[in-house]
């Protein structure tokens, strides 16, 4: 496309006449015409690749969702609750009470004497 636009120099220092003058601009024209028709192709193309994006992208949303809500049926059902959360350290009066009572093991095996 780029070659077709450079300046033909002229020959000797002659000026093109009209005619030859008027045949580049049509050249030009014509040239502008079908690269704006690509373009217009090219610009559909892509809204029309959009669309089907656009559709896919919301029918794998639709299917996360349900899959999200049978999953969610699922594992609520199979679980047996449980005395305490999975995965949270337990209470602080918990943990205070097993350390009372593992200083009493200790107390009590030291007391009657199991280790001397």
């Amino acid at each position: 496309m780029n070659s077709e636009w450079r300046e033909i120099p002229e020959d000797e220092g002659l000026t093109l006449g009209p005619e030859e003058a008027l045949a580049r601009e049509i050249q030009k024209t014509k040239s502008l015409k079908v690269e704006r028709l690509k373009l217009r192709d090219d610009i559909e193309k892509l809204q029309s690749k959009n669309q089907s994006l656009e559709q896919a992208v919301e029918r794998l949303e639709r299917e996360n969702q349900t899959h999200k809500k049978s999953s969610g049926k699922r594992e609520t059902s199979n679980k047996s609750p449980s005395p305490f959360p999975t995965g949270k350290t337990p209470p602080l009066w918990l943990q205070i009470l097993l350390v009372i009572n593992f200083l009493a093991c200790a107390w009590l095996i030291h007391a009657i004497g199991i280790f001397q």
